[in-house]
């Protein structure tokens, strides 16, 4: 999904919004490799998940700081 034309914020908030959705992807993937027995595969899936989430705290952040500028 491009950004053209849209405000700093409009980027951020969808920015977490693409986010969530992936956060959740992740989750689910974690969630597929478990019931599916590939259990070897869910520390690395789940280190991935911990950075993601990292990092999607610090969009939030910047979401809200912008929000607080307005």
């Amino acid at each position: 999904m491009s950004g053209e034309g849209e405000t700093k914020l409009e980027m951020v908030q969808r920015h977490v919004r693409e986010g969530l959705r992936r956060l959740e992807r992740q989750r689910t993937l974690i969630s597929d490799l478990t019931r599916d027995g590939n259990r070897g595969l869910v520390p690395a899936a789940q280190r991935i998940l911990a950075a993601m989430e990292q990092y999607q705290a610090e969009v939030e952040q910047h979401l809200e700081k912008l929000l607080r500028e307005q």
